[in-house]
C-alpha cells in the first residue's frame, strides 16, 4: 500500500501540471480621427482618414447623411449611415492587434455607438444607445465579449 499512494499521488499532480494556463491577453483601445479633422484628406470617394495597421478608413456622403466604411484589401466593414459622426473611431485591440471598431453615429433616431468586428471576427456587431449610463466603455464591453466568444478563422493557405 505504501507504494501506491506515491504513484496515485504523483499521476494527479501529473494530471493538474499537464493543462496549461491560456495567457490572458490584453484588451486595449486606441482612436482615429474623423472628418472634420485635417488628419482626413479627401478623394474621389470621400475622405479617406487614419486607419489602423492596413485597416483604411472612409467616410463618405450617403442619402441619410454619412457612411464610414473600415476596409482592409478586398474586406470592408461598413456602419450604419447616418446624419452625423463622432469626431473619432475607436479600435479594439488585444494584443495591440485590431479585432473590432466603435464608432458614434447619430440619425433620426438619435445617437448610438455602433460596434463592428473586423477580419476573422465579422460575427461581432451590435449597438449601443449613447444615453445609457456608461454608453462607451458598455460598447467596448460587447467588442470584447464578442472577442472573447468568437473562434477566430484561420488563415488561409493559398
Amino acid at each position: 500500500m505504501k507504494r501506491v499512494l506515491p504513484l496515485v499521488l504523483l499521476a494527479c499532480g501529473v494530471a493538474h501540471a499537464g493543462k496549461p494556463k491560456k495567457p490572458k491577453l490584453k484588451l486595449t483601445s486606441v482612436f482615429t480621427p474623423l472628418p472634420p479633422s485635417k488628419a482626413c484628406t479627401a478623394g474621389e470617394d470621400g475622405q479617406s482618414c487614419p486607419g489602423r495597421d492596413d485597416y483604411k478608413v472612409l467616410v463618405g456622403k450617403a442619402p441619410a447623411g454619412v457612411y464610414l466604411r473600415v476596409h482592409k484589401g478586398e474586406l470592408a466593414v461598413d456602419l450604419p449611415d447616418g446624419t452625423k459622426l463622432g469626431p473619432q473611431l475607436e479600435w479594439r485591440l488585444a494584443d495591440g492587434v485590431p479585432f473590432a471598431v466603435i464608432a458614434r453615429v447619430e440619425d433620426g433616431d438619435g445617437k448610438r455607438y455602433v460596434v463592428r468586428g473586423l477580419d476573422g471576427y465579422l460575427a461581432i456587431g451590435g449597438q449601443v444607445d449613447a444615453k445609457d449610463k456608461r454608453a462607451g466603455k458598455k460598447a467596448q464591453e460587447l467588442a470584447d465579449a464578442g472577442y472573447a466568444a468568437a473562434k477566430p478563422l484561420p488563415d488561409k493557405k493559398e
